[in-house]
């Protein structure tokens, strides 16, 4: 029956059959149906049909499915959110309290010895470091499904005749308080202790692998700001790897060449390619990898006005190095020969006398603070460089 509602909802959207307004709707529905029709064959044996349903959904490859997935993120929220009001307001704090020893000795049994014991004796053999394996078997936070299931479960098995079923939900919602509670504090330190976490990472994810975005992510490798580059042109992606740089050959776009994609290290995203409308497409498909505030593109080629110039508007993404840096401006102030300068500012020679120095025709392209804060200067904001800071910039021939 899952697998027969999702064929079905497959189909529907293939054929198009639903306005893409009721695909939401109409999904919702083969899914009760799909439940409360096994449940009616085969008693409990619902969840397992909706199960299967979203496995042969998330699995196939014939139709998008990516509104149905974010609905049901929101969905998923609002209904654990209240699921677990619900179980909780049927537990009263005398059942928690009534708890004997035994109770808590069970938590802590199953905290440091039964998961650290089966996460180590599962991973024996396999790549990962020694801190990874003891992350992997301290982490094991219980939740929604465990009380759900316990509410459940204790019921029958009370009506079945076995009366202390009663005392599993109180010693559940223990380990789940406990569980959450521990590993949420815990998590952080001990991802920075073994070295698994990266905060704010600074790297940049460059789409678009011509000369002059060469030039960028060459110059921001060599200040140990990591980069890698995506682009369909295969000379392109060969010159970079030749430089040294992580390079991906790939249609940005396409799943499969995000797949390659390691994002360890990277914070923010410019897309620079000489097309608008694939720069356009790029930022709103990585929105959820780097969030709207680090994703950047150029400013658009031409000038666009009327319902061209409406249409843009609405595109997401911050502009790189001012209103008036399009492809064509970059290509001429990077193209040939031309170099991006690196400056290390102090207070005797600061950002005041570096123009003054080199005129006004520089343009300020990244500031790289001490401790390796990379900023990135855009249409939308103004840097101020300090004493301290290293300056990544572009002096025009004629400057």
């Amino acid at each position: 029956l899952g697998g027969a509602a999702a064929a079905l909802l497959v189909v529907a959207f293939r054929r198009y059959w639903l306005p893409d307004f009721l695909h939401n709707a109409v999904s919702l529905m083969l899914l009760f149906g799909a439940f409360t029709a096994s449940n009616a064959l085969c008693e409990e044996s619902g969840l397992l049909a909706a199960t299967v349903m979203g496995m042969v959904l998330a699995n196939q490859r014939v139709v998008s499915i990516r509104h149905v997935v974010e609905f049901k993120e929101t969905l998923t929220i609002i209904l654990i959110s209240f699921l677990f009001v619900t179980l909780a307001a049927n537990l009263k704090l005398d059942d928690l309290t009534g708890l004997g020893w035994e109770s808590v000795l069970f938590v802590v049994v199953m905290m440091l010895v039964v998961r650290p014991a089966s996460i180590l004796a599962a991973t024996i053999g396999t790549s990962l470091s020694l801190g990874e394996r003891l992350f992997m078997a301290w982490m094991a936070p219980r939740g929604i499904v465990a009380a759900a299931v316990v509410s459940v479960l204790s019921l029958e098995m009370v009506h079945y005749g076995f009366p202390q079923a009663i005392e599993l939900v109180p010693i559940t919602f223990l380990v789940v308080f406990a569980t959450v509670l521990v590993y949420g504090l815990s998590a952080g330190p001990l991802a920075r202790r073994f070295g698994l976490i990266q905060e704010n990472p600074q790297g940049v994810l460059f789409v678009g692998a011509h000369a002059w975005a060469k030039k960028l992510a060459a110059s921001l490798a060599e200040e140990k700001i990591p980069v890698q580059l995506i682009d369909a042109d295969r000379q392109k992606v060969h010159a970079c790897r030749m430089a040294g740089l992580a390079c991906i050959y790939g249609n940005a776009l396409s799943e499969s060449t995000r797949e390659e994609i390691d994002f360890s290290g990277l914070g923010r995203l410019f897309a620079v390619t000489p097309n608008n409308e694939v720069n356009t497409l790029v930022c709103l498909r990585y929105q959820e990898d780097f969030g709207r505030q680090e994703i950047y593109r150029l400013s658009f080629t031409e000038k666009l006005q009327g319902n061209q110039e409406a249409a843009h508007v609405e595109a997401h993404g911050r502009r790189l190095f001012g209103g008036e840096m399009n492809g064509d401006r970059m290509d001429d102030l990077l193209g040939g020969h031309a170099t991006i300068t690196k400056t290390k500012l102090t207070k005797e020679y600061d950002y005041a006398a570096y123009r003054k120095e080199r005129g006004d025709g520089v343009v300020l392209l990244f500031v790289i603070k001490p401790g390796g804060l990379l900023l990135v200067s855009t249409a939308e904001g103004t840097l101020d460089p300090q004493p301290g800071d290293t300056i990544l910039s572009v002096v025009p021939e004629t400057a």
